[in-house]
């Protein structure tokens, strides 16, 4: 599961960090959120997880993080990694776990 948070959050990072203008990180977590959760979600579903599940998951997730740190997106991986699991008992109470 590491593994595929891993994949969607550098692609989340690089599209978000790609940007030539200045935009808030609360206008480029919007603006690039659908986006990287359909990225997620399509590497979920070849790990034989539901889309609407996925997707549903993965948004909340984000969401949360986000809520704890503004700029998780443009943290190098291990940050994110240490984030994710420094704060996954709160992660796992407002969005439940991912099934297959």
């Amino acid at each position: 599961m590491k593994k595929t948070w891993l994949i969607c959050l550098v692609l989340a990072s690089f599209v978000c960090g790609c940007q030539s203008k200045k935009e808030s990180n609360a206008v480029l977590f919007e603006k690039f959120l659908d986006k990287n959760v359909a990225s997620f979600a399509k590497v979920m579903a070849e790990s034989g997880v539901d889309t609407i599940q996925a997707k549903k998951y993965c948004r909340c997730v984000f969401t949360q993080l986000y809520g704890i740190d503004s700029t998780f997106f443009k943290l190098p991986n291990d940050s994110i990694n240490s984030l994710i699991d420094k704060h996954s008992l709160l992660i796992e109470e407002k969005c439940g776990n991912l099934k297959k």
